[in-house]
């Protein structure tokens, strides 16, 4: 229990402590039953913590589990993500989907001992059940979890979703062509769609290089992209991560300013670059984009930055060989209000 507190409150993932204690009964429950039916291949405790809470957790960070939406999970399996998500959020009204009996006798055991209230587990397909009163239409969110291609699961989760739902789809690192082979069924079922890289965490963060996906392959998801947008504007497949522009930039391809505010008021020109040009405690966010905002991605500093990101592929600036020592730590702070030439100071750095 200690040791998933530490991995949620190193994600700024908040669970109460019987939250907490739950975690651990569920935790015993699958190991019992997992001697009785296939439920899960990981019953060491660190790796049940990492690889399946914390990664069902992540998708707290969206933002999207915070009140009391409806929620339904496909192919639930053991339970993930909709049971991690419930003990975050117990005002979640949740429904369970899985094809096996067996897993849902399980599951209503677990809702039993852990005494949880607005979630229930549903035996069938959901091809089949999507088609009943009751469930078409009727979701906030749909999830799934290594269930299933994209293509596929889109074409039996999205009627469940009501008008603007939004469909979680959990997927590793051969999303690429499961994005490519969706095109289809994303113009059939006039959706949009939005891709999150993968987060890398814990002890995977020692063997990145051999998990993420390369530099090329978040290139060729950026050209797919973009060719699928000037193909048919019906398909509107976003990018979700703020490299990106750090790729976009390098390509030269980068039209529009960015910028960022961070929650203690820092302006930043993006999420992954360590230079605070300012904070809008001090002075407005007008007063820095005319001091120099607006241009700050024509600096050659963010340049060579974001060409060792691409080089190098590492997103730790201090582990990062190509990062000037200048900006290891806590970065570099400069405020370009008060210092007219602050952003020609970064740029003597290179």
């Amino acid at each position: 229990m200690d040791n998933l507190k530490d991995l949620t409150q190193k994600e700024s993932i908040n669970l109460s402590d019987i939250a907490l204690e739950k975690f651990e009964i569920y935790r015993k429950l699958i190991l019992e039953w997992n001697e009785k039916i296939n439920l899960t291949a990981i019953t060491d405790e660190d790796a049940m913590n990492t690889k399946h809470f914390l990664d069902c957790l992540l998708l707290t960070k969206t933002g999207f589990f915070d009140d009391d939406k409806t929620v339904l999970d496909v192919g639930t399996g053991a339970g993930f993500p909709a049971i991690p998500l419930k003990l975050y959020n117990e005002k979640l009204k949740v429904t369970m989907l899985d094809s096996l009996n067996k897993r849902i006798k399980f599951l209503n055991i677990v809702i039993d001992d852990l005494t949880l209230k607005d979630i229930k587990a549903i035996h069938g397909r959901a091809e089949e059940v999507g088609r009943k009163e009751g469930f078409r239409e009727s979701f906030d969110i749909v999830s799934s979890r290594a269930v299933a291609s994209l293509s596929l699961l889109l074409e039996f989760t999205i009627p469940f979703l009501k008008v603007n739902g939004l469909f979680l789809a959990m997927k590793g690192p051969s999303y690429l062509e499961e994005v490519e082979d969706s095109k289809n069924a994303l113009k059939k079922l006039n959706c949009k769609l939005r891709v999150q890289p993968l987060m890398i965490m814990g002890r995977a963060s020692y063997n990145t290089k051999s998990i993420a996906p390369s530099f090329e392959q978040y290139k060729q998801l950026v050209q797919l992209i973009n060719e699928s947008n000037e193909e048919d504007h019906r398909i509107i497949i976003e990018w979700g991560d703020p490299i990106d522009h750090l790729i976009r930039f390098s390509e030269g391809k980068i039209h529009v300013p960015f910028s960022m505010i961070k929650s203690n008021g820092d302006i930043v020109p993006d999420a992954y670059i360590p230079f605070v040009l300012g904070n809008i405690r001090k002075h407005s966010f007008l007063e820095y984009w005319e001091s120099g905002l607006n241009n700050i991605w024509k600096s050659r500093t963010l340049s060579r930055f974001a060409r060792s990101i691409r080089d190098t592929w590492e997103m730790d600036i201090d582990k990062n060989l190509l990062c000037p020592p200048e900006l290891k730590g806590n970065g570099l702070f400069v405020d370009i209000c008060d210092d007219k030439n602050a952003i020609s100071k970064l740029d003597l750095i290179y």
